[in-house]
């Protein structure tokens, strides 16, 4: 089945009040990093590491492995837990803006992946 050119990039998931998730959907799927049944294992991980960082556990020496994008986003998830549990200054504050700044370029270059997919999907009627 051919997937239509989109530019629709928000995640389809539809909350509890009835309005759709604003996240930018991941590369290929139709939900974000949060609501995707594809990343659940690795989410839940992430949640894990995080939990353990805020009680004093500092992680686990080359614990990450890097193949996706999906994968960078769960680590900057744990960067960002970690700062959130840092005395509140301006440089916690720099430190959590400074990674947003990376998520965000992250879910540009997402949008573009996404797109290219389509367009390939398309053209070559390859996924």
């Amino acid at each position: 089945m051919k997937k239509e050119i989109t530019t629709d990039i928000t995640c389809s998931f539809i909350k509890a009040n009835g309005e759709r998730c604003q996240a930018r959907k991941l590369a290929g799927e139709e939900f974000c990093y949060f609501h995707s049944p594809q990343v659940v294992v690795e989410r839940a991980e992430a949640r894990r590491r995080g939990g353990l960082r805020r009680h004093g556990d500092k992680g686990e020496t080359g614990s990450y492995i890097i193949k996706s994008s999906q994968n960078v986003l769960g680590i900057l998830e744990d960067c960002i837990n970690d700062a959130y549990a840092l005395e509140n200054t301006g440089g916690r504050a720099k430190a959590i803006g400074y990674l947003c700044q990376i998520i965000l370029k992250g879910f540009e270059v997402t949008e573009i992946e996404n797109r290219l997919l389509a367009l390939e999907e398309k053209v070559y009627g390859k996924h």
